[in-house]
C-alpha cells in the first residue's frame, strides 16, 4: 500500500495504483477508501470505444477536426490591419548636441 500510495502522490492519475489500492484496502477491511480507489479508477480507465464517438463527431462536425491535431497551423485566420508607416520627419528630435 505504501508503495502505491507514493506512486499517487508523484502520479495522482495512475490507473494500476488506483486499482492496486482498491484491492489492497479491500483485503485491509478498509471499505471506503476502496469504494474511493475503485471509483477514480472507473473514471479515469481508458474507454475502448471513446475514439469510435470522437470519430463520429469529428465527421460531423469536418470544422474542428484539425483542433485533434497536436500540431496544426489556423490558415483560416484574418490578416492583421497593415501597419501605417510614419515617416521619420514626423517625429521631433528631443536630443540637444
Amino acid at each position: 500500500m505504501q508503495q502505491f500510495e507514493a506512486l499517487q502522490a508523484i502520479d495522482p492519475d495512475d490507473l494500476a495504483a488506483h486499482y492496486n489500492l482498491s484491492l489492497l484496502y479491500r483485503r485491509a477491511g478498509m471499505k471506503d477508501k476502496a469504494r474511493a480507489e475503485a471509483a477514480l479508477f472507473a473514471t479515469k480507465k481508458f474507454d475502448p470505444d471513446a475514439p469510435t464517438y470522437s470519430f463520429d463527431f469529428l465527421k460531423k462536425h469536418p470544422e474542428i477536426v484539425t483542433e485533434s491535431v497536436p500540431w496544426h497551423v489556423h490558415s483560416d485566420l484574418r490578416e492583421p490591419p497593415p501597419v501605417k508607416q510614419v515617416p521619420a520627419s514626423a517625429y521631433k528630435s528631443t536630443w540637444q548636441y
